[in-house]
Parts: C-alpha cells; structure tokens; sequence
C-alpha cells in the first residue's frame, strides 16, 4: 500500500514538473534600494523601542514559472540588508571629573539576510500585444540571518540631564559581532508590485516594490524584548523568457 502511495505520488510530481516544464519560464535579475526597519511588535523596552529606517542596498535573482497568460508561480533568492537606526541618550560615570555625564549617540543594527521567497503572481495587460505589463505578487518566504553587526557612534556630552552644559563633543565608531545574540532563521511573508516593459517577446524590463516582514522575533536575549525585522525595497530589473511551445503556442511575457 505504502510502494503505490509513493508511486502514485512520484507519478504526480513528474506530472507537474513536466507542465512546468512545458510552460515559458522566465529569469529576472533586479537590484535597488532597501529602506528596512527593526519593530518592537508591542513589546516595547528601551533596547528595542524607537528604531527608524535607513537607506540600504539590495537586490536578488527569481525563476518566474507560468502556468497561464494572467497567472505565474517565482521562486527566488534575494539579499536582504535589514535593521535599523536609533538615537540613544546613555548617563555614564566620569573617571576624568568624578560625576555624571550624559551622552547622546547614534545606535545602529546592520543585518544581512538571505531570503527565499515563494510567490503567487498575478499579472494583467491592458491589450493583448501591449508593451506595458502590470503585476503583483504575495506569498511566504525563509530567511537566513548571514551577518549582524551594531555600530555605536558617540556624538556629545554634556554635563546635565537638559543637555544645556556642553563639554565636548566627538565621533568614533564601535563595532560589535551580535550574530551569536540573534536567531538565524526567520519565517515571513512578501508582497510586490510592479510594472514591466516587454523589449520584444523575450526580453523586458521592469520596476517594482514590495515589502517583507518576518514573523519571528530575531532576538534570543528575553530581557531586551523581542524585535523583527522587515523591509521595503524599491528595484529595477532585467528579465529573460525562455519560451516554451505548448501545443503549438508560446504564452509569451
């Protein structure tokens, strides 16, 4: 019973693959501007709460795989910088004149993620043979966490919690490995739209935008409360349609 459950089941897939197979599959390639942030998730403690979003860079690779004119399933691999930027304020001990000293800094988490997304798409024209393609995707994706980095930038001192005194002010950077304090694996859901323009029948180009959330707090220290991560991103990509015929037609971009 076992043998002919496998088999039916292997029968299945080789099934599916095939119309797969048989349908056009396209190869995208796209790179852009990430603006990721860190959110306590309602769990707010100081060392979670008050991050906000920075420039970054970002980009990643997808194999599209149509299944019709209007509807297509992409797989891909994309990296992901996330994390974000905090302004702190820090009361510290003075060695040099025996008393208190409050000093505001720059805090800032860098985190690198690959991420591979599964994405149901929808795509829809206005004409038939026209140039303009509209899309939007949606579905679930893995992550892993490949780098994680928090810099501390000192930037002023001041003798009084007001910070009306000044005494100094300067810049250096602390760099700090918190890979090891992080979860490596995150689980979320991804959304695009974007609108591509077809060079002939294989060749396109296109701009897109999207967000990612993940679902799991990234941070093992319980005491520091839970923080997840996510993302907007803004590209432009080039995308390459390997064309099938299925039954004597091509679908086409």
């Amino acid at each position: 019973m076992k043998k002919n459950v496998f088999q039916l089941l292997l029968a299945a897939t080789l099934i599916w693959c095939g119309n797969l197979y048989a349908q056009n599959v396209t190869m995208g390639f796209k790179g852009g501007l990430s603006i990721p942030n860190l959110t306590a998730g309602g769990s707010e403690t100081p060392f979670n709460a008050g991050y906000s979003p920075n420039l970054r860079a970002g980009g990643g690779i997808y194999e599209e795989f149509h299944i019709n004119r209007k509807f297509s399933i992409s797989v891909g691999a994309e990296y992901s910088t996330q994390g974000g930027i905090m302004d702190k304020s820090e009361t510290l001990t003075s060695d040099i004149t025996s008393g208190t000293v409050y000093s505001d800094y720059k805090f800032e988490s860098k985190l690198n993620y690959i991420l591979v997304p599964v994405l149901a798409r929808f795509n829809w024209q206005k004409r038939k043979k026209s140039l303009l393609k509209f899309y939007a995707a949606f579905g679930p994706f893995a992550g892993y966490l490949l780098k994680a980095t928090d810099i501390r930038s000192y930037r002023a001192n001041y003798e009084d919690e007001a910070r009306t005194i000044f005494i100094d002010e300067m810049y250096s950077s602390e760099k700090m490995d918190i890979k090891d304090s992080l979860y490596k694996f995150n689980v979320g859901i991804e959304g695009l739209a974007g609108v591509s323009i077809n060079l002939n029948k294989k060749h396109a180009l296109f701009i897109e935008g999207g967000i990612d959330y993940g679902f799991l707090s990234i941070n093992k220290v319980v005491a520091h409360g839970p923080d997840f991560s996510g993302a907007a991103v803004v590209t432009l990509g080039y995308a390459y349609t390997f064309q099938k015929q299925n039954r004597g037609r091509g679908w086409g971009r």
